[in-house]
């Protein structure tokens, strides 16, 4: 994974969001460049995902995943501010000493601004979150 590739994965404007954020809250750091290899380590390994019944497994990329929710939330006009991994996923990034497993959640966070009756966003989150359950695949939580 390139530099461009992590940039794209963070919010446009980082030092105004590192800003703001750090104002709110005390949780919030800049990664060193250790942590930002074990999380590129982490979203260019593959991981298999078990199908059910006669579904095979499926060998992903975690960054795969990540680019492709994000590209069918864009392409359904919604613009992604932000997106945020937590769980142990997450933990492994930050602590060099963390075994880790995969059982993290990726939070797409939008600023939402849309017609009364629009229902075309909360369709797409759905299934594009859930793609994987849906057709019998199993899905990376």
């Amino acid at each position: 994974m390139s530099s461009s590739d992590l940039l794209s994965l963070l919010p446009d404007n980082v030092e105004a969001s590192a800003r703001m954020t750090k104002s709110k809250s005390c949780s919030v750091s800049v990664l060193s460049w250790e942590q930002v290899s074990r999380l590129n380590e982490v979203l260019t390994d593959v991981v298999p995902v078990h199908g059910r019944g006669n579904f095979p497994t499926l060998e992903v990329r975690l960054k795969d995943i990540v680019a492709w929710v994000r590209s069918r939330l864009e392409l359904s006009g919604i613009r992604v501010k932000d997106i945020r991994l937590n769980g142990s996923t997450a933990s492994h990034a930050l602590v060099a000493s963390c075994l880790y497993q995969i059982t993290s959640t990726a939070c797409y966070l939008a600023a939402l601004q849309l017609p009364a009756g629009w229902r075309s966003g909360p369709r797409t989150v759905t299934s594009a979150s859930s793609a994987g359950h849906a057709q019998g695949r199993g899905g990376v939580t």
